[in-house]
């Protein structure tokens, strides 16, 4: 306990270094993501500008955010665009973070039916689990056949 109170008063009395190598820690860690991000866009120049144009189209009312993952139903504010193709810039489905994290690491085990998965068969109806409701999918068509990730039930799908 006494070197946690010998740790704040250590940072108060020595304010202004603190300030120094946090800032230091700032430039070198944002210089690193500019690198990164820079180094991004050579090697796919087809993602250039596409966030600005959802981000319009958003602010227009010509696309509308929703509340929750387009997969796992996980209601956040923070919703992410993903883009299957980059060439469709306002042709984008709504995950969080942890479903838009596992689709790019292609961890489809605990991920339910995504329209990759498919091939980009579009209509609308909505696919829900038969045994505890939990949405599976939308715009699937023809024989599906998925395995809920919430409780594990095999559904068949005839559509």
């Amino acid at each position: 306990m006494a070197s946690i109170e010998y740790c704040r008063q250590w940072r108060i009395d020595n304010q202004e270094r603190c300030d120094f190598l946090n800032h230091r820690r700032y430039e070198r860690s944002s210089e690193s993501i500019k690198k990164k991000n820079s180094e991004y866009q050579r090697l796919h120049p087809e993602t250039k500008g596409v966030r600005h144009h959802v981000n319009r189209a958003i602010k227009s009312g010509k696309v509308e955010k929703p509340l929750s993952c387009s997969l796992c139903n996980k209601a956040t504010p923070d919703m992410i665009a993903h883009h299957d193709d980059y060439s469709k810039v306002l042709d984008v489905t709504w995950l969080c973070r942890s479903c838009h994290m596992r689709i790019h690491r292609n961890d489809t085990t605990t991920t339910p039916l995504t329209k990759r998965q498919i091939g980009g068969i579009v209509i609308s109806k909505e696919v829900r689990c038969l045994q505890c409701g939990k949405k599976l999918g939308e715009n699937l068509e023809g024989k599906i056949e998925i395995v809920c990730p919430r409780c594990g039930h095999y559904n068949k799908f005839n559509n």
